[in-house]
């Protein structure tokens, strides 16, 4: 296990990756005047050259005639859904939005036995993003809890004893057992909650989860980024003190300065929250109501890649905090994919 050692203004605070919850903490916090408010509840796949057809000439030239085609068979009332190289058969296979022997025929006699036509319809899928999302989930989704309190979901992690899937979010936005759900998709239920004085701020959500979350600066068209991992964050050290928040009421916004860590910050809702890192950007508003629970992440360069250092749990009109990833793995016996 890696250890850290953090060099705060004022203070030189040890981070143990394991144990965290024990450590000493920084007696100095410099967090801003105003009492920080708690956020309102609101490439390219590899080539498998073994496959029977895959990438022959006759694959991609039938491939490419069905999109030209598609207009006319439209027009005859034949919608496709999908057709590419069936890795059993090495013929194109073609998918229907609403099968039909007629057209199974037409299509058959237009490009003869190099193609197979499924006998199953299948639907036009959706395109997901933050407010159309489906299983498995991501992070930085709109979420309600308990059907009332809005938030986003967190990161996913792995329980270390089970090997379940578990979505992290905000400990505040819901108590054990609560029903979490984005656009009125069930997402799971409440499992853990911790959240008191001089404690974090974070709960786990059973389901369904896939280890990458949201981007962009919206609610639609988002990237998505790949969990690697988790990251300490700390002051004073140049680029690798720039984090991400992707709350789903703010989009993703890059270039935040992480200011301080292992901070205890006292919330308007009389709670005081443990191991909270403190970061700003400028003065500039990078935080919003309904971002709490959502995922705090550091790129990894130009790549596709990030790792998660933290979940949002409030802001006031200069700074904003999130609670950090160690301290809620520790507590939960959970690591970041």
């Amino acid at each position: 296990m890696v250890i850290r050692r953090a060099a705060v203004a004022g203070a030189s605070t040890l981070i143990l990756a394991a144990g965290l919850l024990s450590a000493a903490e920084t007696a100095d916090a410099s967090v801003a005047a105003h009492r920080p408010v708690l956020s309102a509840h609101r490439p390219v796949p590899n080539e498998i050259t073994g496959l029977v057809g895959w990438g022959s000439a006759a694959n991609k030239r039938i491939t490419n005639q069905i999109f030209a085609d598609q207009k006319d068979l439209a027009a005859r009332g034949i919608e496709l859904t999908q057709w590419g190289p069936d890795p059993g058969s090495g013929k194109v296979k073609i998918y229907l939005t609403h099968y039909g022997n007629a057209a199974r025929r037409t299509l058959t006699a237009r490009y003869g036995q190099d193609i197979e036509v499924s006998r199953h319809s299948m639907p036009l899928p959706s395109a997901q993003d933050r407010t159309n999302d489906t299983a498995p989930f991501a992070g930085g989704d709109v979420i309600t809890v308990g059907g009332s309190s809005e938030c986003t979901s967190g990161p996913t992690v792995v329980g270390n004893a089970s090997g379940n899937t578990f979505m992290l979010t905000a400990g505040h936005c819901g108590p054990v057992n609560s029903t979490v759900q984005t656009h009125g998709l069930t997402m799971g239920h409440v499992t853990n909650v911790r959240l008191c004085n001089s404690c974090i701020d974070s709960e786990t959500v059973s389901g369904n989860y896939a280890p990458v979350v949201y981007g962009g600066s919206g609610l639609n068209n988002n990237p998505l980024y790949d969990e690697d991992g988790s990251l300490f964050a700390m002051p004073n050290q140049g680029a690798a003190s720039l984090v991400t928040n992707d709350g789903a009421f703010s989009g993703e916004i890059r270039g935040i300065t992480v200011e301080a860590v292992n901070q205890n910050v006292k919330f308007n809702d009389g709670i005081t929250r443990r191991f909270i890192t403190v970061a700003e950007k400028g003065g500039a508003t990078v935080c919003h109501g309904g971002d709490s629970g959502g995922p705090w992440f550091q790129h990894e360069g130009d790549t596709g890649n990030v790792k998660i250092v933290g979940t949002h749990v409030g802001g006031n009109t200069t700074q904003c905090f999130y609670e950090q990833i160690d301290a809620i793995t520790t507590w939960f016996n959970v690591s970041v994919p």
